[in-house]
């Protein structure tokens, strides 16, 4: 095609081409605004759910941490009351020892025989209770006095321990 043909063509139809463009540009221009539109509407409503979950989320960890709270200090006070407990009772049991004389003595039934069923004791004269079963009483030997006081030991470092154990949860 001959370039002057071209160009009376556009010369003709200058006007319906600008239109034609012009309008193509509007709905363009419109398309975009409709969809950033819906984009913006989509994010709030977005953006509300989100906030919404949030403040809930809030609330519940708020929530759970005072449930939390109170189990640890429910916890806390059974662990005090536990300690206190063990502490008063190794008192008593080191009161009962101190208050008891030196010398360990047990008392059991008398044998039907006179054979020393202890070996290592003496029979003690004094007797025990007027009816009933006799009781004497007799000496330790110094192995059983031995163990015995080791026991004593452990009571008394337990006594040490639940003192600490009590000093740490007061604290």
């Amino acid at each position: 095609m001959p370039i002057g043909l071209i160009v009376s063509l556009i010369k003709k139809y200058l006007p319906q081409i600008i239109g034609v463009a012009a309008a193509l540009i509007a709905l363009a221009y419109i398309h975009h605004k409709i969809d950033q539109g819906g984009y913006d509407r989509a994010v709030a409503k977005y953006e509300k759910r989100d906030a919404e979950t949030a403040r809930k989320g809030a609330e519940l960890l708020k929530l759970k941490q005072h449930e939390a709270d109170l189990i640890n200090k429910q916890n806390s006070e059974r662990a005090y009351n536990a300690a206190k407990t063990y502490n008063d009772h190794y008192k008593t049991i080191l009161a009962e020892r101190d208050a008891s004389p030196k010398r360990v003595f047990i008392r059991t039934k008398e044998p039907s025989c006179d054979s020393n069923a202890m070996s290592g004791t003496v029979k003690d004269t004094s007797r025990i209770g007027g009816t009933g079963a006799q009781r004497y009483s007799t000496e330790l030997p110094e192995a059983n006095i031995r163990s015995l006081n080791e026991v004593i030991e452990r009571i008394e470092q337990m006594q040490l321990n639940c003192e600490q154990l009590l000093n740490m949860v007061s604290e």
